[in-house]
Protein backbone atom coordinates (compact mmCIF):
# COMPACT_ATOMS: atom_id res chain seq x y z
CA UNK A 1 0.00 0.00 0.00
CA UNK A 2 1.23 3.53 -0.88
CA UNK A 3 -0.24 5.94 1.78
CA UNK A 4 0.29 9.31 0.10
CA UNK A 5 -1.89 7.97 -2.64
CA UNK A 6 -4.52 6.83 0.06
CA UNK A 7 -7.69 8.43 1.43
CA UNK A 8 -7.72 8.09 5.38
CA UNK A 9 -10.38 5.98 4.77
CA UNK A 10 -9.06 4.00 2.85
CA UNK A 11 -5.67 3.77 5.24
CA UNK A 12 -8.18 2.47 7.84
CA UNK A 13 -9.55 -0.29 6.37
CA UNK A 14 -6.03 -1.06 4.91
CA UNK A 15 -4.60 -1.26 8.85
CA UNK A 16 -7.33 -3.40 9.81
CA UNK A 17 -5.80 -6.15 7.25
CA UNK A 18 -1.95 -5.98 8.18
CA UNK A 19 0.06 -5.72 11.21
CA UNK A 20 2.59 -3.45 10.31
CA UNK A 21 2.87 -0.31 8.11
CA UNK A 22 5.47 1.73 7.43
CA UNK A 23 4.60 5.47 7.81
CA UNK A 24 7.15 7.66 5.72
CA UNK A 25 8.29 10.72 7.98
CA UNK A 26 8.18 13.84 6.12
CA UNK A 27 5.37 16.88 5.50
CA UNK A 28 1.90 15.63 4.32
CA UNK A 29 -0.69 17.68 4.46
CA UNK A 30 -4.78 16.35 4.37
CA UNK A 31 -7.09 18.02 2.12
CA UNK A 32 -10.40 16.12 3.56
CA UNK A 33 -11.48 12.57 4.13
CA UNK A 34 -12.13 12.53 0.61
CA UNK A 35 -8.84 13.19 -1.24
CA UNK A 36 -5.20 11.68 -0.50
CA UNK A 37 -2.28 12.89 1.47
CA UNK A 38 -0.16 13.78 -1.85
CA UNK A 39 -2.66 15.83 -3.13
CA UNK A 40 -0.84 18.77 -3.96
CA UNK A 41 2.89 18.08 -4.13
Amino acid sequence: MYIPEMTWEEVKEALREVEVAIVPVGSTEQHGLHLPLQSDT
